[in-house]
C-alpha cells in the first residue's frame, strides 16, 4: 500500500479529470432528461459515486426509459 504522499507522487494527475468534471457541473445538476437523452446502446450502465461508494444500474440493450426502473 502506498501512503497518500507516495500515491500523489506516483500518480500526480490521478484526479484531474474528476476535479474538472466536478467543477464543470457544480452549478448544473444532472437531470433525468439529460440522462435519458443518452442512447442506450449495447447495454447501458448508469453509475455515480455518492458518499464514497459507487452505485450502478445496468439496463440491457433495448430497454427504454431507464429512469422508470430507478437509478442505482
Amino acid at each position: 500500500m502506498l501512503t497518500q504522499d507516495q500515491c500523489d507522487q506516483a500518480f500526480p494527475d490521478l484526479y484531474t479529470e474528476i476535479d474538472r468534471a466536478r467543477d464543470d457541473r457544480k452549478s448544473r445538476l444532472i437531470s433525468l432528461k439529460e440522462l435519458d437523452a443518452i442512447p442506450a446502446r449495447n447495454g447501458y450502465i448508469r453509475a455515480m459515486i455518492y458518499d464514497q461508494q459507487v452505485k450502478s444500474k445496468h439496463f440491457p440493450s433495448g430497454q427504454s426509459s431507464p429512469h422508470s426502473q430507478g437509478c442505482c
